[in-house]
């Protein structure tokens, strides 16, 4: 089967919350990933200064941070373990400009890791019975059916060698996606074959095809937050938060 279209074709709409979830409509795709924040304390990081007199600090206490590698999490503390660099100064006790490079580095890898997991779990609709998809008209010529076109606009054959017999005539049609272009695909296609245009009933007109709205792409919150990154992400988050109190108090105590 072959599929002419024009140079302009539909597109998708952007992400909006499936009204029929269960969570609330107007909550981002990453709010859920920012609740829930109470954990245990852990040890305070440490860093080390590289010998070379460079003073990059690296953080030698095991990191929750991860990455993914050919579809697996991989945990980058164990690329680091069996550090032999001396301690030195608690992150939060690093001059402002380290501290903030330190911080921001964190939550730039820990951001993206969010908006990777929330695109893991992210659902599509199912568009088979999308009005926008079905028939507008059949070509037809000496009584067979050789060509259908949607209300998008774009014509289908089941001749191979069809698209490049038309392609000019379809090339001349471009406009507006929806039923005015098949209008005018399927008039300029049953001209050119010497055939005639057979309407379908589930053809649309313009209006209708402009202010249908399909369910867009959502995220399943209950299956993200029962994925066990969720939890590794938000503990690192809490552990960012927590740097940043103790940052505070040792800039209050030297104050």
């Amino acid at each position: 089967m072959t599929s002419v279209a024009s140079t302009s074709y539909y597109s998708s709409p952007s992400y909006r919350t499936n009204a029929g979830s269960s969570n609330r409509a107007s909550e981002s795709a990453y709010d859920a990933l920012y609740s829930n924040q109470q954990r245990e304390t852990k040890p305070e990081a440490k860093v080390a200064v590289d010998t070379s007199g460079s003073g990059v600090p690296i953080d030698t206490t095991p990191s929750t941070a991860t990455t993914s590698f050919q579809g697996k999490l991989i945990d980058l503390s164990s690329i680091f373990q069996g550090s032999d660099l001396p301690l030195a100064k608690p992150v939060w006790e690093l001059p402002e400009d380290q501290y903030r490079d330190y911080l921001e580095t964190q939550r730039s890898f820990l951001e993206m890791d969010e908006r990777v997991l929330a695109q893991q779990h992210t659902r599509y609709p199912d568009l088979s019975n999308d009005p926008r998809f079905k028939p507008y008209a059949e070509i037809v010529v000496k009584g067979k059916v050789v060509a259908t076109i949607d209300n998008q606009g774009i014509a289908v054959s089941k001749d191979p060698a069809w698209s490049e017999r038309y392609r000019d005539v379809m090339g001349s049609l471009n406009g507006t996606v929806g039923p005015d272009l098949a209008e005018r695909t399927a008039k300029a296609i049953a001209k050119a074959l010497g055939g005639r245009v057979v309407k379908q009933e589930t053809a649309m007109n313009q209006l209708s095809f402009e202010r249908f709205q399909s369910p867009d792409p959502w995220i399943d919150y209950d299956a993200m937050k029962g994925d066990k990154a969720y939890a590794e992400l938000q503990e690192r988050r809490f552990d960012l938060q927590k740097l940043e109190t103790r940052r505070a108090q040792y800039l209050s105590e030297v104050a």
